[in-house]
This record gives structure tokens, sequence and C-alpha cells, in this order.
């Protein structure tokens, strides 16, 4: 009994870790979620160059479908977008997302 007292927390602890460690690699948002924000384009030097965006508040997102007129270091935007889930990218680099809608500012 001594012993089941003692290995269950490490037991449950070390689940609850790893599902947690997983949701934070696969994307770090919650798939589906909207987001309205601001923010740059970031030309990215990394697995070939692509283009992200970095919001506002320091969060970085990997825009599946920026189109080209939008491909421009340091522009500065406004957009819609829905996080994406169960996706995986070359980049790692921020959250996966479909735009739904970008704007100059």
């Amino acid at each position: 009994m001594k012993k089941l007292v003692f290995t269950l927390p490490l037991i449950l602890s070390f689940l609850i870790g790893c599902q947690s460690a997983d949701k934070e690699v696969v994307s770090g948002e919650i798939p589906g979620t909207r987001i309205i924000s601001a923010g740059f384009i970031r030309y990215v030097e990394l697995e070939g160059g692509f283009y992200g965006i970095e919001a506002e508040n320091g969060r970085k997102y990997y825009p599946v479908n920026l189109p080209v007129n939008f491909q421009v270091h340091n522009k500065r935007v406004r957009f819609i977008a829905r996080v994406l889930g169960n996706i995986a990218t070359g980049t790692m680099w921020g959250s996966p997302i479909t735009l739904l809608r970008i704007e100059n500012l």
C-alpha cells in the first residue's frame, strides 16, 4: 500500500507533464481558435526561408495561405485567422494558421 501511495503521484505527474508538452509542441494554440490581431510580416531564414506573422503580443504564426502581395518583411498588417490543428509543417516556427482576412496598416 505504501508503494502505491508513493508511486501513483509520480505516474500522474509524468502523464500530466507529457500531455502538456505535447500540446505545446503541436501548435501552442487551441486548434479552431479565431485570432484577431495586428503585427508584422517576418521573413524567416529557416528551412529555405518563409514568411510568418509576429503579432503585437509577441506570438508567432505561420500562415499557410499568405498572399504574395503581403510577403514583404516588416510589413505591418491586421489579420483575422483560425488556428489549424493536426497539421505538420517543416518550419518549426509559430502556430500554423489559415488567414480569413488580412489588410495593410
